[in-house]
């Protein structure tokens, strides 16, 4: 079977939507109905009856993919995905209600009470697991970009690494830059408690530097990174100007780029900072709505640098509110205070509403988290929030996942904060994929 485009709809009546899920969207009748859907989504993720139901479709090749189920193990200072399950699944899904359009990213739950299924007229569906009734959305999978096929010339990379090592394409209209592949807070066993990182298989080969290979330079990150740096560059230059002359990305245009841990935080600036200025070549960062996503700074000069460079937005993320909380979650991380200094020097130099920091809701009770969100507000630090799943392997992994309750009281009130202090939702509904943020503004 191949995958067949749904026929679009826009509008679904009460009639459509069975007792369960009906009954408790009917409670959310103040926010939009794409919100209330990618909620459930969020929330609960899918299961599938069928380990091999997307490993055997035809084009399934044509379409943005992952590994359904990941085993992240540390050892020896090096972190790799031992999982033994070959089953794929949708990394992304496009959904679409009353002629609005969001995209969500999807988990596998065994547990989910959605079910994704195959349907001969209807293409790609949701169901509900109990009842088998499916849910009034049109759901689109995301298709992969002819860029993510098309290697690096020889000249420049031996290898030949393809340029989605280097750059990625983020739901439809956002750049995704990751300086270096890992985080040394895993590789060291101090990874965040909930923290849903991705390794490589161990026999993954990449252009890109990984924390994994830090210890075949005695732990000196300098040396590290000037061993990988002249190749990696090269690609990421070549890469974002063959993306940008051949890939329409619309409607807007995002970039993040992003990093993880390392030893030394200077390190992963100046690193980063490297790659912001290779971009600069092809076009200015500046051009771009653009965010850096990175460990808080060591010192002022280089956010200055940052944005001397064209970054317009830091965003430093604290994942928990309170310094208890923080050190039990975020046992990797610098000391609570310093982090908030840090953020708090950075809005003298980005500007009131550039400085962001992520929270991970679900974690610890709904007002502990707001009443820190507000006096972040009042300092300029907008908050994003990621919902948390638990995830296999994790300290975390028996904690539940917060209720719809939960999410959209939350996120009604991050609403009302964002409107007092002028704030804006991170990306847009197009790449925004784990809250609803957007939607609701």
């Amino acid at each position: 079977m191949s995958l067949k485009e749904p026929e679009p709809r826009t509008s679904y009546g009460p009639s459509e939507t069975s007792d369960n899920f009906g009954g408790e969207l009917a409670r959310y009748t103040d926010i939009p109905p794409l919100a209330r859907w990618k909620t459930l989504i969020i929330e609960h993720g899918v299961d599938f009856e069928d380990a091999s139901l997307f490993n055997g479709l035809e084009d399934i090749a044509s379409y943005k993919t992952k590994r359904r189920v990941l085993k992240p193990i540390a050892r020896g200072l090096k972190v790799f995905d031992e999982s033994e399950d070959p089953s794929l699944m949708p990394s992304e899904l496009i959904i679409c209600c009353d002629q609005k359009t969001s995209i969500v990213k999807l988990g596998y739950k065994q547990d989910s009470p959605l079910q994704i299924d195959l349907d001969e007229e209807q293409g790609i569906v949701l169901r509900e697991k109990a009842t088998q009734k499916t849910i009034p959305i049109e759901i689109n999978l995301v298709k992969r970009r002819e860029y993510q096929d098309v290697r690096v010339p020889g000249r420049i990379d031996p290898d030949r690494t393809k340029l989605v090592d280097f750059i990625d394409v983020v739901g439809l209209d956002r750049l995704s830059v990751i300086t270096f592949d890992g985080c040394w807070n895993w590789n060291c066993g101090k990874p965040c408690s909930f923290c849903d990182y991705n390794p490589k298989r161990q026999d993954h080969t990449s252009a890109k530097p990984s924390t994994n290979t830090l210890r075949d330079f005695d732990g000196d990150v300098n040396l590290w990174w000037s061993h990988y740096q002249n190749r990696y560059l090269a690609g990421m230059e070549y890469a974002f100007k063959y993306i940008l002359d051949t890939e329409d990305l619309s409607p807007h245009q995002h970039l993040l780029i992003m990093s993880g841990n390392l030893p030394i935080s200077l390190s992963v600036w100046n690193n980063a900072l490297d790659v912001v200025e290779t971009l600069n070549k092809v076009r200015n960062v500046g051009f771009f709505d653009n965010y850096l996503n990175i460990c808080p700074h060591p010192d002022v000069e280089v956010l200055q640098r940052a944005r001397g460079l064209g970054i317009k937005q830091v965003q430093y993320n604290l994942e928990v509110i309170g310094p208890e909380v923080f050190a039990g979650m975020c046992p990797g991380k610098m000391d609570y205070s310093t982090f908030i200094a840090r953020l708090e020097e950075a809005v003298c130099i980005m500007g009131f509403g550039n400085v962001r920091s992520n929270f991970v809701l679900g974690i610890q009770p709904v007002e502990q988290l707001l009443e820190g969100i507000r006096d972040l507000a009042k300092k300029g630090v907008v908050a994003d929030y990621s919902i948390f799943q638990p995830k296999r392997g994790t300290p975390m992994a028996d904690h539940p996942a917060p209720t719809m309750d939960t999410i959209v009281s939350f996120t009604k009130e991050l609403v009302r904060i964002y409107k007092e202090y002028g704030f804006h939702g991170i990306y847009c509904n197009l790449s925004s994929r784990s809250s609803i943020i957007n939607e609701c503004l």
